[in-house]
């Protein structure tokens, strides 16, 4: 009797043992998970802050941005347009036709010849700078003719000067054919060139007064109307 009734105490402690031990984890498990779910709702409000300070700065930015482009639009408008390096470098050259090309085996000969003609019909216009460049145009031609001679000058105010006072060539002793002088043009403006040079030369046959039309900003200023060469493109 004494030891069933021993029995039945010891199982009576055991139980209320479990039983505290599962309600002792029921409350550790509350509070971890209470204190789970409050930070991560207080991280989660600290992240829809954040988002809300990012989308105001992104929509700050973006207005920014529309104003900046807007100005840049302005300031593209009241800019003069902008140009190529080939039409700068055209607007600043010249194009001179009937100069005798160097005969020599030597390739760099031929060259310093066309720099030293080129400083020479410079320095006969009364021109006061040196050219920036000197080439020929077009590949080596086989009919003994020669190549058109191009010149960049360092800028287009003296290229203007030297077509403005190219009439003086007429005069120029080449040795040879008469040298005459022509901007740089595109092929547009070359046969437009062409089709005046033509006109005025009908106009002076037939003894007309009357200007071609379409006559722009590019008509040459011929050291001689004698000359029969025919000019290349550039």
């Amino acid at each position: 009797m004494g030891r069933r009734t021993k029995r039945t105490r010891d199982e009576s402690e055991s139980g209320s043992s479990r039983l505290k031990s599962a309600e002792l984890i029921k409350l550790i498990t509350t509070t971890i998970n209470e204190a789970i779910d409050a930070k991560l709702s207080k991280f989660k409000a600290e992240l829809q802050m954040q988002l809300l300070e990012l989308h105001q700065k992104i929509n700050c930015l973006e207005t920014a941005l529309s104003d900046q482009q807007m100005r840049l639009k302005k300031l593209e408008s009241r800019m003069p347009e902008t140009m190529d390096a080939e039409t700068k470098e055209r607007r600043r050259s010249i194009v001179v036709l009937n100069v005798q090309e160097g005969t020599s085996r030597i390739p760099f000969d031929n060259v310093h010849k066309d720099v030293e003609k080129a400083t020479e019909l410079l320095k006969y216009l009364n021109a006061s700078c040196l050219p920036a460049a000197v080439y020929r145009l077009g590949k080596p031609r086989t009919d003994g003719k020669s190549r058109l001679l191009k010149i960049v000058l360092p800028n287009s105010q003296s290229q203007r000067y030297i077509l403005s006072v190219a009439h003086r060539l007429r005069n120029y002793n080449s040795g040879g054919t008469p040298i005459f002088i022509r901007p740089s043009l595109t092929p547009e403006e070359l046969n437009q060139w062409r089709e005046e040079r033509r006109q005025r030369r009908t106009m002076a046959a037939t003894g007309s007064n009357t200007e071609p039309l379409g006559q722009n900003q590019h008509t040459v200023m011929e050291a001689t109307t004698t000359s029969s060469s025919t000019p290349a493109k550039k």
